[in-house]
């Protein structure tokens, strides 16, 4: 499998001020001015992601992806979306087209670079290999979105 997710070490995770935000029940990040801020949540209790929007609009542009959930199983949530306990920041890379929703009807329809609550995204496991950030393609998580943040 091709890997469509690059690693960034050392990069921060940008903080929200849910003050700035309001949930919503779509967002396309193919339109969003470079360096819009979005939030979003699976149905997992773990499943807790930041993306930013980078470079120009339109259909090429990349965004960075930040797992932000828990690391630990609690008896409240379980297992969690990933186990990755104290490690270091880093966050992948990919294109926009990787960010989609999923809508099961009679047969699949596919919308790139947008997020649409309640309709699937699939995403790879955020995972270590000593103190590097890697995609594993093969540990896909496929959720539907329950929660968006996208700023006022």
């Amino acid at each position: 499998m091709k890997e469509v997710y690059t690693p960034i070490q050392g990069k921060e995770a940008p903080t929200l001020d849910e003050k700035l935000y309001q949930e919503v029940d779509q967002i396309d990040l193919k339109i969003l001015q470079e360096g819009t801020i979005v939030s979003f949540s699976g149905k997992h209790p773990a499943s807790q992601y930041i993306v930013e929007v980078l470079g120009t609009p339109g259909d090429e542009r990349e965004v960075d992806i930040w797992y932000i959930g828990s690391f630990e199983i609690s008896e409240t949530t379980g297992y969690p979306a990933c186990f990755l306990p104290n490690k270091p920041p880093g966050c992948l890379r990919t294109k926009i087209e990787n960010i989609y929703s999923i809508k099961i009807a009679e047969e699949l329809e596919f919308t790139p670079g947008v997020m649409i609550k309640h309709q699937n995204y699939g995403l790879p496991e955020f995972c270590w290999e000593g103190n590097r950030i890697y995609a594993d393609s093969d540990q896909t998580r496929t959720e539907p979105y329950m929660k968006i943040l996208a700023p006022k």
